[in-house]
């Protein structure tokens, strides 16, 4: 199980971050106010990088993974990386720190698994840039752990810091880097443990491959702030901005769009003209206070967002809008029967709303015209892990909620919409108490 933007959101009362630097510049400090840095960073060429002196990255393989060829009934998957791990992203949880997660390769020709071992440490959220030349990850400090006893006496450790890295899709150099941010720990009385705050989840990637967005939350009580954190891997620039609510990137240029709900406005941050005054669309009007958006994502076609709303009045309906970023023009599109839908992902022709947890849990329908194409089950009968829908073109691509965690393909455009088997989880031997986190290709 993943934990979410939102469910992160909800526990917002939690938040810091310290900074980023390119690899050969010094740290950078984040502190207070929105802001940017300039630092030097290794130049980007058409050719690729220059390798950071001292550093050589090989893939190697983990001798626990069985090195089963993989079968994938569409080569556009190709490469694909998986995520694994003993638990979900550690950010908050009260479960103790265990076994590292790990990436998986899977490529051509013989397209077997191979474990991504880089440096050692525990991985996550692996993105490929949309250039494919890049590979974007999480990577949580194992070799250090901090232990705390809890009131009960029992001893708990957790990762003392984790940071963002991205490497070379080809060398496995390392690109850029943001210094290891440090985590804290919070008592949660109701559940009796702790649990620690850190980066909550990686943004992705900017339309040109520039920019690598991530999230950290800090810890409310110590008055601790939460930041969007952007690292231009090119020119070493980073960018800090304050962590309202989710932040994605728009389709043209460098965009970043935030929702901010306690303002009642998005907020539209342009890299290209000014990086930390953004532009404000505010909601409309006639949208009452106790009204919220759970949910933003662009669109792959135009300069335009689309949001989830909902009032947080008992069994309100939900409502999806759109909003035309040039014009700041909102469009009340379409309301919802359903009271539950927890994620929204926009593809080029079709929306795929998915209700977490139930087993028919994906709904698709046209983005022109908001018609029904269908309500489409697994045929394993089992529920989408809805925090991972990927769209490739019409394909919608997803993974199982629980076991066995298969990845399927929907073809969004087929009559009736149809859910194939893309990756067979039992093919490539992960090993016991591991689960599928996330996944990514080169797109």
């Amino acid at each position: 199980m993943n934990i979410s933007w939102k469910a992160i959101a909800n526990l917002l009362p939690l938040l810091i971050i310290a900074g980023c630097t390119a690899v050969t510049s010094p740290q950078v400090e984040l502190g207070g106010t929105p802001e940017i840095t300039d630092t030097p960073v290794s130049k980007v060429t058409s050719t690729g990088i220059t390798a950071v002196p001292g550093r050589t990255n090989e893939r190697t393989v983990d001798s626990s993974i069985e090195h089963t060829p993989v079968a994938l009934e569409t080569n556009r998957l190709m490469p694909l990386m998986i995520n694994i791990a003993p638990e979900p992203l550690p950010y908050f949880s009260c479960l103790p720190f265990s076994k590292p997660g790990e990436v998986l390769l899977i490529e051509e020709p013989d397209r077997q698994a191979r474990s991504m071992m880089f440096d050692g440490g525990s991985y996550y959220d692996p993105l490929f840039s949309p250039n494919g030349e890049w590979i974007a990850l999480l990577s949580i400090t194992t070799g250090t752990v901090v232990t705390s006893t809890l009131e009960n006496g029992v001893e708990w450790t957790y990762p003392e810091s984790d940071q963002v890295i991205v490497y070379n899709s080809s060398s496995m150099d390392i690109v850029a880097k943001s210094i290891a941010l440090p985590r804290s720990n919070f008592h949660n009385i109701e559940g009796g443990c702790e649990s620690t705050a850190g980066i909550s989840r990686l943004i992705g990637w900017s339309h040109d491959s520039a920019w690598i967005g991530f999230d950290f939350l800090g810890l409310e009580y110590k008055n601790e702030q939460s930041y969007h954190v952007l690292m231009n891997i090119q020119t070493g620039e980073t960018v800090k901005l304050p962590f309202m609510d989710q932040a994605v990137w728009g389709s043209v240029g460098n965009t970043l769009v935030q929702l901010n709900n306690t303002l009642s406005q998005l907020e539209i941050f342009d890299l290209e003209r000014s990086k930390v005054r953004p532009i404000i669309i505010p909601y409309p009007s006639d949208i009452p206070e106790t009204y919220w958006f759970s949910d933003i994502d662009f669109s792959r076609n135009r300069n335009k967002v689309y949001l989830l709303g909902q009032s947080r009045q008992p069994k309100s309906p939900q409502t999806i809008w759109s909003v035309e970023l040039d014009s700041e023009t909102w469009i009340e599109e379409l309301d919802l029967d359903s009271q539950m839908v927890s994620d929204m992902s926009i593809g080029e022709n079709y929306v795929a709303l998915c209700e977490h947890g139930r087993d028919s849990n994906i709904e698709l329908k046209g983005l022109t015209d908001w018609s029904l194409k269908g309500a489409v089950q697994l045929p394993s009968g089992n529920a989408l892990n809805c925090l991972n829908l990927k769209w490739q073109q019409n394909n919608l691509v997803a993974f199982e909620y629980l076991h066995p965690q298969d990845i399927w393909v929907l073809n969004a455009a087929g009559n009736p919409p149809l859910f194939t088997k893309a990756f067979d989880r039992s093919l490539i031997g992960i090993p016991q108490g591991f689960e599928i986190t996330s996944f990514d290709w080169m797109h």
